[in-house]
């Protein structure tokens, strides 16, 4: 009985409701300590799931993007080839038309190559553009050759040469920015 018939109940009482108190505000303390404790957990938990994420879906579009430039260079490397071939008399320009136009479509999405590039991986993009700077040097040898070939005729051995050096730092600017992904696919 908290209440004694004698004098001293009022004091019983009191430490009894300070105890109460006491050990209430404790129990508040401990389930807001906790569940503070428990929000940062979650927290960190999104966080990592997130930047887990983030870190996937980066690493799927650089191989998409390698893909990608894998088949546009096959693509591009082999048209100008062709072309080549009529800059040393091997095939007429009808001839090498033909032979492009029986490979069919390229089968490749240079836009989705250049989306991929541009948006997401601006970070090489220095490398992009020396490539695609080597590709617009060859196909700007390729239209002269072609304005020439109705002046003057087929033969261009001059030509030729320009354009197998342009398709020597094509390659070459085509394998830098391989590499460049491929280490960036490490760094993801």
């Amino acid at each position: 009985m908290l209440i004694s018939s004698s004098g001293g109940g009022g004091s019983t009482l009191l430490v009894a409701l300070a105890g109460v108190v006491a050990s209430g505000s404790f129990t508040l303390m401990g389930v807001w300590l906790g569940g503070r404790n428990s929000i940062k957990q979650a927290r960190l938990v999104l966080n990592g799931q997130r930047e887990d994420k983030d870190r996937r879906e980066r690493l799927s579009r650089l191989e998409e993007l390698y893909a990608l430039v894998e088949q546009w260079s096959k693509n591009i490397i082999s048209y100008h080839v062709v072309y080549r071939a009529v800059m040393q008399n091997q095939f007429t320009y009808d001839e090498a038309n033909d032979v492009i136009i029986g490979r069919g479509g390229s089968g490749n999405d240079t836009n989705r190559m250049s989306a991929l590039a541009e948006l997401y991986f601006v970070e090489y993009r220095d490398t992009y553009e020396v490539m695609m700077a080597a590709r617009d040097k060859a196909a700007e040898i390729q239209t002269l050759y072609k304005d020439d070939y109705i002046i003057h005729g087929p033969d261009s051995r001059d030509r030729s040469s320009e354009l197998t050096e342009a398709l020597s730092e094509l390659s070459e600017s085509i394998s830098t920015y391989k590499a460049v992904l491929s280490r960036g696919a490490t760094v993801v």
